[in-house]
This record gives structure tokens, sequence and C-alpha cells, in this order.
């Protein structure tokens, strides 16, 4: 079964999950829902997103690190990328309580698409503040892990994706990083000489809980020259690039995965 279809069954068990031994599940949503009586429990939980605190951050699919990324951020949305298919996928994130007839509760971190349908359910750990697995389902079928780059989660504290924001420089090098739909765009251009250089672009999503952001793929390099009557020829040299950008005291570091181009700078504003 490949990865897509895995992730479909998958959902439909989470869903049954709710549904089965007779129980009854109610959401807590990550959102403050509006004052009603049936949510007044859920605006109490979840002003802050406490309900996803543990889950914040980046993940894989365990024996897929370059395959797959799960960004799951502080206000209560979510990304999926999966490069070698087509599950990729966006939308929030809620914590359902499935009721059991003992009168027991099983916690879990319910996804939903964009359009509303759901795509993944997650058990909940309550004993944990910070999670480091997530099984999807009774049965487990789909294991992501958290990822930890570096351990920048320990140096990453107080520092927000807005410090990113910007122009950043070192040399011949220039790094803009810009909002962009649902991600971060960064553009680096690196000139040789004034006739020649190149220009790498990265689609990037931020890690909350290491403060960086990442690409996981698609990155591109283009190579360009100018001739002497100012025409300007372009190379493409790769569209499956990768990399990393973290920000600490001021200083931004570039972690090409490709070809290891940013190794020698640091970039400041």
């Amino acid at each position: 079964m490949n990865l897509c279809k895995k992730l479909r069954t998958t959902c439909a068990l989470a869903v049954a999950a709710c549904l089965m031994f007779g129980g009854a599940a109610w959401a807590e949503s990550v959102v403050p829902a509006k004052n009603t009586a049936a949510n007044s429990l859920v605006n109490c939980e979840t002003r802050n997103n406490a309900g996803i605190q543990s889950i914040i951050g980046a993940w894989n699919i365990k024996g897929a690190p370059d395959e797959t990324l799960l960004a799951i951020h502080k206000d209560g949305t979510y990304e999926f990328m999966d490069k070698k298919g087509d599950g990729s996928c966006y939308g929030t994130v809620k914590v359902i309580f499935e009721k059991h007839p003992d009168g027991s509760r099983t916690p879990w971190y319910n996804f939903y698409k964009s359009d509303g349908t759901q795509w993944m359910g997650f058990t909940k750990n309550e004993a944990k503040k910070v999670e480091t697995d997530l099984w999807s389902g009774h049965d487990g079928a789909v294991h992501f892990v958290r990822r930890l780059e570096n351990k920048y989660h320990k140096t990453g504290k107080n520092i927000n994706v807005d410090d990113y924001l910007g122009v950043w420089g070192c040399g011949r090098c220039t790094v803009v990083i810009d909002k962009e739909d649902r991600g971060y765009l960064v553009n680096v251009k690196w000139a040789s000489s004034a006739a020649d250089g190149s220009n790498w672009t990265y689609h990037c999503v931020y890690d909350d809980y290491s403060a960086i952001l990442l690409c996981n793929g698609g990155g591109t390099r283009v190579d360009y020259v100018f001739t002497d009557s100012g025409k300007e020829s372009c190379k493409e040299r790769y569209n499956d690039g990768a990399g990393t950008f973290v920000m600490r005291k001021g200083v931004l570091t570039w972690q090409d995965k490709k070809e290891n181009a940013g190794a020698s700078i640091e970039l400041r504003r």
C-alpha cells in the first residue's frame, strides 16, 4: 500500500474510532469557538491553543525524512508535504475526545483538510509536555517522528518567524525572506562578479518548535550571465534542492543540503 492510500485508510479508522462501541466524541477547537453553552469547555481549554502545544513543530514519517514533512503551527494550522505522492494537504488541528461507556475518554489529535474533511487522527499522550512520536489510528499504521534539527529547539527561545523577514547580506550574497500563501519564500542571490552569479529559491515552512525555516525539497538554483551588450542568459542547474535557514543572535545561516553552498557565510541585516 502506497503512502497516500495508507493515509486515507488511517483517516477512515480514526473517524471510526470516535463512533465505535456506542461512544461519543466532542472536539476542542484550537481556535476559540463561538460563545455557546455547548462550547464552554472548548473555550476554557483552548484559548491559547493549549491542546496542541505538545505537538507544535516539524515532523516526518519515520524512515522517510527526505520524502515527507508535517509542520504544525502555534495557530492550530498545519501543512503536510509528500514529495513522491499526491498526499500533500493543509488545514487545521483539533483535539477530539473519544468517550467510552465506562466514563473514561481517549484524546485524539484530528487533522482536517482545508475543505473540512478529515485527513488524519493521532492518539494524544496527555502525560507528555513535548511529544516525539505520533501514531495514527488504533493500529498505529503511520508513525511520525519529531524533527530535531541539530537541537535548535534548545536555542530558539523568544524567536518568532517575523524575526526572519527582510533582507540579509554578507559580501556578494543577499538573502530576501518574505511571506507567501501558507509559507515563506526565500530568495538567495550570490554574485560571482558584476556579470554572473546564481539565484536559489526555496519555499519554506516555519518550525515553531525549533524556530527555523525548512525547505524539504523543490529548491531551485539558476545561474545567470550578462553579456557585454547587457543581455541576460539563465540556466537552471537543479530543481530538487533543500535547505534550512537558522537565525540566532542577529545572524542568519544558510544550510544548503544540495551542495552546501552557504556553509562559509554569516548573514546580517
